[in-house]
């Protein structure tokens, strides 16, 4: 290791500094920064000496220039569909800085019209792969859960998490990481209309300036720029399920700015009716038992989220801004239960379970940032992130024996969760020769969580603390972090970016009760390589590896105990230990189709087990031997004909479950694909029709079943386009059911969990402003830890 990182350093460092580079930024007359804007630079004594990029999302570009043809006379040439072409002569034998340039418009031309027919909807640059959602049929009138659900090789699941190749993504926002994870992401992500959102980035392979934590790759949500003056984007979702259950969706964001500075906020509401009926089978084949549960849970859940930020512009080489991100969530639920005990074979008793209980989960996050253009080839940005949560539950269990076989009780769990996270960030860039460019960048965060629970069990007259149970519990947690990347251009056709990443975690779990702590300390090493070839002007070629980890939940380290029953109970680990993944990865482009070869391998995997103990059966999850997945991905995304467009996604790997003793189990291949189709009746209106399907697949001591459903949708434009209104029928056939077995050499458990799966949602969006531009930004945050909140 030691010498992969000299020789990274030495390559890095040797690479000569002394060519000179022509570097500016292009925006319009409003001060907003132009994307893919063409720059030329061309020799006026040597004719066919050509040097060209295009710019970067935030207008800026460099382009180096051979010390060897300075100084001679330059012509330099920026254009873009829409604008006047802008020109200059210049004499050049030094790095120079064009600094501003602003480019005209023209009066004649219809710009978002003739932009949008010029991007394909599907691109590849570098190690991205790029679906441009203003030139799809998804770019109006739909929410962002819904963008991703029909972008190319990203899955969502019924509980609306984000996936790439059956593995947890991290979620970014204008390339920062989102400020929200679980349900506080899905409720953000079902806010945003896709009017707002430019295009999505899917990156499989994880680059060394990446958190070492992005396991399932990175998808990165580009928004659109804002307007001047005062623009806002109002809308409202109804969903009608059956018996009367029904969800509320209704948001509101705004932005007011001009050319030096941007101030944006929203706010995000949902209600929710949930119901969802479970059976559950359990199987205790050494006593001969047979455990039957049939649950219906009702829940009501409320939750609300505001965000308001500020971007200021301080001068041409600083930038400030600033975010603050709160969210408040609560859940109110019943549960009833029947519960048949079966001993060799016939009735034992039965059981009636009654379960009440409230959750209140806020969380307040804040983000500083700051960024310092030092010079036309260097950056220094910086980050801070904070952020506080507080999680309060208690829930009520009566269970009562229709034969008295087993003694009827009451239990009431109280437990309260509150956690700290703060995270800095320092990262450099510097362009270098040759279209290369580095990157070194170090970030320490902080995590401190207090877990406590309280059990009491009612013997008349009161309720006595369950002492066995009683738990109070705190985690502590320091990551230091620092890294190196450099990616290079070679011939305009090989792109090549290599990195390493180092962390150090130090964490201390402390166990109030019983007066002890574990502490440990590791240092780990992340290396990644990409390499891209440009095979035709049509077709690209690529390979990559990447080492990740995935350190487990806070949930998961709790000392929880949830009741089932009196026969199953779900335990909590303090003592797990993070999980390492191993990914390689070979993908080919063709025009619109994209295929990928890929392999990946977790060691130290986290797995959910079951064991008895006194009759009882717990699960718990447990580190135990190694995950491995190889398989196929395919997507495609074009207009068959002008009234209809097809994305079309699907994948088919294999996985198993490999033990410490080399076994080999839980073998399975499966398929999944996913279609989604546009139907264009007229300008105004249109029909989806979409579906997927994902046959049987299995993990460690885990199996499920097949599902699968359809989609159909209707959408109208009014006044103008401002008005959008769409009908949607979800899982059309009521097909939707996911049952799952695991099994274990002592006990076996078989579940049917059937939700709400055929509703109507009504969905109207409406766009307000006056049509002016100004200076697009957002905040970013570093601050990873949120999301195992």
């Amino acid at each position: 290791m030691k010498r992969f990182l000299f020789f990274v350093f030495f390559f890095t460092f040797s690479i000569c500094f002394s060519q000179n580079t022509v570097s500016g930024l292009v925006v319009d007359t409003n001060n907003v920064p132009i994307e893919f804007a063409n720059v030329f630079i061309q020799n006026k004594e040597v004719k066919d000496k050509v040097f060209g990029t295009t710019t970067a999302a935030n207008g800026t570009f460099v382009i180096p220039l051979n010390t060897k043809d300075a100084p001679n006379t330059y012509q330099i040439s920026i254009s873009f569909v829409g604008f006047e072409t802008w020109s200059e002569t210049r004499s050049i034998d030094r790095a120079i800085d064009l600094k501003r340039i602003v480019l005209q418009e023209k009066s004649s031309e219809l710009e978002e019209v003739i932009i949008t027919s010029k991007i394909p909807t599907i691109t590849k640059v570098q190690d991205r792969l790029i679906f441009n959602v203003q030139n799809s049929p998804l770019k109006s009138g739909y929410d962002g859960i819904e963008v991703l659900r029909n972008t190319p090789n990203v899955w969502v699941d019924e509980n609306d998490n984000v996936l790439i190749r059956n593995e947890a993504v991290t979620v970014l926002i204008n390339g920062q990481k989102a400020n929200m994870s679980g349900d506080h992401l899905a409720t953000y992500l079902a806010n945003l209309n896709s009017e707002k959102i430019k295009s999505i980035e899917i990156q499989t392979s994880k680059g060394a300036n990446r958190d070492a934590t992005s396991t399932g790759g990175i998808i990165n949500i580009i928004l659109k720029e804002k307007v001047v003056g005062f623009k806002s984007l109002a809308n409202l979702s109804y969903v009608h399920k059956r018996d009367g259950y029904y969800s509320l969706y209704p948001s509101i964001n705004a932005s007011y700015g001009t050319e030096k500075w941007n101030m944006y906020g929203g706010y995000n509401s949902s209600i929710r009716d949930a119901y969802v009926k479970t059976t559950n089978d359990v199987y205790f084949n050494a006593l001969h038992r047979h455990n039957q549960s049939v649950r219906d849970k009702e829940s009501q859940v409320n939750k609300n989220s505001f965000k308001l930020g500020l971007v200021r512009e301080i001068n041409e080489k600083h930038n400030l801004g600033v975010e603050v991100f709160g969210s408040f969530n609560a859940t109110d639920f019943s549960e009833k239960g029947t519960a048949f005990y079966y001993l060799d074979g016939d009735l034992n008793d039965k059981g009636f379970n009654n379960t009440l209980g409230d959750t209140d989960n806020n969380n307040i996050n804040g983000v500083l940032n700051h960024s310092w253009k030092i010079s036309s080839n260097d950056k220094l940005s910086t980050f801070v992130d904070y952020s506080y949560g507080v999680s309060k539950n208690k829930s009520e269990v009566t269970t009562v024996y229709e034969e008295g076989t087993y003694p009827n009780n009451i239990n009431t769990y109280h437990s309260d969760t509150e956690t700290t996270t703060y995270a800095v960030q320092t990262d450099y860039t510097k362009t270098l020769t040759d279209d290369a460019k580095l990157e070194l960048g170090v970030k320490f965060t902080y995590s401190d969580r207090d877990n406590s629970l309280v059990p009491r069990y009612f013997e008349d007259p009161d309720f006595i603390i369950d002492t066995d149970q009683l738990s109070d519990f705190n985690y502590k947690e320091n990551v230091l972090a620092s890294y190196v990347s450099l990616d290079k251009t070679f011939k305009e056709k090989n792109y090549f970016k290599i990195g390493i990443r180092v962390e150090n975690t130090d964490l201390n779990k402390t166990n109030y009760i019983a007066n002890s702590s574990i502490k440990q300390n590791y240092t780990s090493f992340f290396p990644s390589i990409y390499f891209s070839r440009k095979l035709t002007t049509e077709s690209n070629l690529s390979a990559s590896y990447s080492r990740s980890i995935r350190r487990p939940s806070f949930r998961d380290l709790n000392n929880d105990i949830i009741k089932i029953n009196d026969f199953q109970f779900v335990l909590g680990n303090p003592d797990l230990q993070p999980q390492f993944i191993d990914k390689y990865e070979l993908s080919y482009q063709l025009k619109k189709n994209n295929i990928a070869l890929f392999y990946t391998k977790t060691n130290d995997a986290i797995n959910g087990v079951y064991f008895l103990e006194d009759d009882i059966a717990y699960y718990k999850k447990f580190n135990a031997g190694s995950q491995i997945q190889y398989g196929l991905e395919y997507s495609t995304s074009y207009k068959i004909k002008d009234w209809w467009y097809l994305n079309f996604s699907s994948y088919l790997f294999h996985r198993k479950f490999v033990d410490e003793e080399e076994n080999a189990m839980f073998e399975k291949t499966t398929l999944g694909i996913k279609a989604y189709n546009n139907f264009k009746i007229n300008k105004t209106t249109s029909i989806d029709l979409s579906g997927r399907y994902t046959s049987p697949r299995s993990d460690a001591f885990f199996e499920a079943s097949e599902y699968y459903n359809i989609d159909i949708a209707f959408k109208k434009t009014f006044l103008q386009k401002k008005m959008t209104l769409r009908v949607d029928l979800k899982d059309v056939f009521n097909s939707l059911e996911y049952r799952n077995r695991r099994v274990f050499s002592n006990y076996t458990t078989v579940a049917n969990t059937k939700l709400i799966t055929r509703y109507l949602v009504v969905r109207v969006t409406y766009s307000f402003s006056n049509n002016k531009k100004i200076l697009s930004g957002k905040n970013k945050s570093k601050n990873d830890n949120y999301n195992r909140l």
